[in-house]
């Protein structure tokens, strides 16, 4: 089993617990790596930022001023190989869930991103969060049983 390294930081205990008190000196070129499967796991569910639901490492690299880590995340963002996929849930509960994730189309990071084009011709509702673009198929309720589809673009 691989060792996950995360980017070194330096955690403050009490009233911002867990919160990245400044870079230290690290390796950019791994660091990077970890946005980027952040970015995917959260294109695919929105609620599964490293920190929490909109807690990001992203975000917190960021205000800590990360600048050479994101700029290597976009990049490698720029240049990997895209796909759309469907995402289907059916919830039973809250946290509980039937999961289907399906590619429907590969390509690289433009032509996978002109389907939001596509929606917005269909009049398919486009929520924004952050840096990811869902077409939701489905209406948003709040009761149970519910189902929630979306099409959404990230790195295959």
């Amino acid at each position: 089993m691989a060792e996950i390294v995360l980017p070194p930081v330096l955690f403050r205990v009490g009233a911002e617990l867990a919160r990245p008190a400044r870079p230290l000196p690290g390796s950019p070129g791994e660091a990077y790596k970890h946005l980027v499967d952040e970015f995917v796991t959260v294109a695919l569910n929105h609620r599964s930022g490293l920190f929490g639901p909109g807690k990001s490492l992203r975000d917190r690299l960021r205000a800590d001023g990360a600048h050479e880590v994101h700029a290597l995340a976009d990049a490698a963002l720029d240049t990997c190989r895209w796909a759309v996929y469907r995402v289907r849930r059916c919830y039973t509960a809250p946290a509980r869930a039937w999961r289907s994730i399906e590619i429907v189309h590969r390509g690289d990071r433009v032509r996978t991103g002109a389907f939001a084009g596509l929606a917005e011709h269909l009049q398919l509702p486009l929520r924004t969060d952050g840096e990811h673009t869902r077409r939701w198929l489905t209406t948003a309720t709040e009761g149970y049983p519910r189902i929630a589809k979306s099409g959404n673009c990230s790195p295959a």
